[in-house]
């Protein structure tokens, strides 16, 4: 089980270095991991609980493997964004 959670951990450290990348690539500057957090909350609040939620759908549904734990944190980062920069847009302030 263990294997898997460090699997599901991988997919999402790996999403959020391809974003870390495309973000430098847009504007040259080099973005640090605190900033890229820091600067976005809500979408990375909602990337850990998606992931995890994935991670235990695979599970619940006996589905859950070696690519379906590195899906969920990958997957789960990539929606997360998603919905978090819809909701921080969407809220006052």
């Amino acid at each position: 089980m263990m294997t898997f959670v460090i699997l599901c951990v991988c997919g999402l450290a790996l999403h959020v270095l391809k974003q870390l990348m495309e973000s430098r690539l847009e504007d040259g500057t080099p973005v640090s991991l605190r900033d890229y957090f820091a600067g976005r909350p809500y979408a990375t609040i909602a990337s850990v609980v998606g992931s995890v939620v994935l991670f235990v759908i695979f599970r619940e549904f006996d589905q859950l493997n070696v690519i379906s734990a590195f899906s969920a944190g990958y997957v789960g980062n990539s929606a997360g964004d998603l919905f978090g920069n819809r909701l921080a847009k969407n809220l006052p302030g």
